[in-house]
């Protein structure tokens, strides 16, 4: 029976044959060095690389992606937060060189040999101290309160917010987690003495990390509210935004001519209102009776509830994601029901036109969270810049004018004199309130009384 005709039965169970198989005889031959200096090989990420000392012995790494030269590979796997590799090469099966005797008995060992122990051994070590890591971050999570991250939460979007928008660093962490502990108020760490002074690193060492995740969890509800915020002008303007320069100048208080006034009251009165973090700080208690640049805490006038920092922000924000917001409401308006997932790239798979109008212009969507926010350096550093112009533009005379008059044309839009006072405006509220009680409803008889 020739190979044709063979082909078209049914495979039998088993075959005889007394030459081995083309596999059989490749699985035979001396298994050859696939780590070499310099390699270019691919392999897939989910399979055990195989390192071999070129005479037949292998020994198993654990799974990584076998590109690029050895300190590609082992940044790779050190990235990936894989499991760690065998620490001591004598556990490891075989005769090859690397298992006679310890890492510093390496005498005779070729070029690409050395360079494999090395990378062994640096495994080794770093992997021991990722699972250290991991250790402590998961003896930090069982220590934490329930209750302390309440109040965490709490602390840094009502008081945090105002003045820090970014951590960047270990320091500007602890930083952060200095100024929570603070706020909070706690009797037990308030104060000097050596027990207290303990204790607050026992707190920081524990909580530094979480007051990092509040942050960016709060700075990614700002965003949101602020999306509401220019859904609701497009919403009113068929699908139109003002351009970032023109919501900047907002910033700079460079709002001269009649169109840029009536910006600018859109600005304090809709959108910097979803910048503050919270409902209280910017409602219409405040905006419609003072000021942005002297609007500030009872007995603190220098602590203002809108800061410069905030109307940076939500500059920023608008510079980086007013071309997606123009484009997510363009794909509602076409079906209301439409989902809009954040177009992340993926290996191998390039992004439609679309999909790249979806994308922030400073914000990281690869790499799902990350640990300080994902933000551009240039994002940040254009946030700091634009943070000193506003707040010059906010101590001129002339820009507090322009502030005041935006002021008094917000009473007239919400229904106000001109001359009211925040007094007589809150009595007003005070009896709308007692005067919109529920109706009364008629009694009717349909109690039932059947036993």
């Amino acid at each position: 029976m020739d190979q044709t005709q063979y082909s078209n039965q049914k495979r039998p169970r088993s075959r005889v044959s007394s030459s081995p198989s083309p596999r059989q005889q490749a699985s035979s031959r001396p298994r050859q060095s696939i780590v070499t200096a310099g390699s270019s090989s691919k392999r897939s990420k989910h399979h055990r690389a195989r390192f071999s000392d070129g005479s037949g012995n292998s020994f198993l790494g654990d799974n990584y992606e076998n590109t690029g030269n050895l300190t590609d590979r082992f940044e790779q796997i050190h990235q990936a937060r894989l499991p760690p590799l065998r620490q001591n090469l004598t556990n490891l099966p075989g005769n090859s060189p690397y298992l006679q005797g310890n890492f510093g008995n390496m005498a005779g060992l070729s070029e690409t040999d050395q360079q494999i122990a090395d990378l062994q051994a640096q495994l080794a070590a770093s992997q021991q101290a990722h699972v250290a890591r991991g250790a402590t971050a998961g003896k930090k999570k069982r220590e934490r309160s329930d209750e302390m991250e309440k109040l965490i939460a709490k602390t840094v979007k009502d008081v945090t917010w105002r003045t820090v928008k970014y951590v960047t660093s270990d320091n500007q962490e602890q930083q952060l987690a200095i100024m929570v502990l603070d706020n909070l108020g706690l009797d037990e760490y308030l104060g000097n003495d050596a027990e207290t002074q303990a204790r607050r690193q026992v707190w920081l060492s524990v909580y530094a990390s979480y007051c990092t995740q509040e942050l960016n969890k709060t700075r990614s509800y700002v965003i949101s509210r602020l999306k509401e915020a220019a859904f609701e002008y497009m919403d009113a303007h068929d699908g139109k935004l003002p351009s970032p320069a023109q919501i900047i100048s907002c910033g700079k208080r460079v709002v001269t001519v009649p169109a840029m006034r009536t910006l600018f009251e859109w600005y304090v009165d809709k959108y910097l209102v979803r910048a503050a973090g919270n409902t209280t700080h910017w409602n219409e208690n405040k905006r419609l009776f003072e000021i942005i640049s002297e609007c500030h805490f009872p007995g603190e006038p220098t602590k203002y509830y809108i800061t410069a920092s905030t109307e940076a922000f939500a500059c920023i924000v608008f510079d980086g994601y007013s071309l997606v917001w123009k484009n997510q409401w363009q794909l509602k308006k076409d079906n209301k029901k439409a989902k809009i997932p954040v177009p992340r790239r993926k290996k191998g798979v390039v992004l439609t036109a679309q999909q790249k109008s979806l994308r922030s212009k400073y914000t990281d969507m690869d790499n799902g969270q990350t640990r300080f926010g994902g933000w551009s350096t240039e994002a940040i550093r254009k946030f700091t810049q634009l943070k000193d112009l506003i707040k010059e533009a906010r101590a001129l005379e002339p820009n507090l004018d322009i502030e005041r008059d935006c002021m008094q044309s917000l009473k007239v839009a919400h229904g106000l004199e001109e001359e009211e006072t925040l007094e007589e405006y809150l009595s007003k509220k005070k009896k709308s309130k007692k005067t919109s009680s529920a109706p009364v409803v008629e009694e009717i008889d349909c109690f039932g009384d059947e036993d």
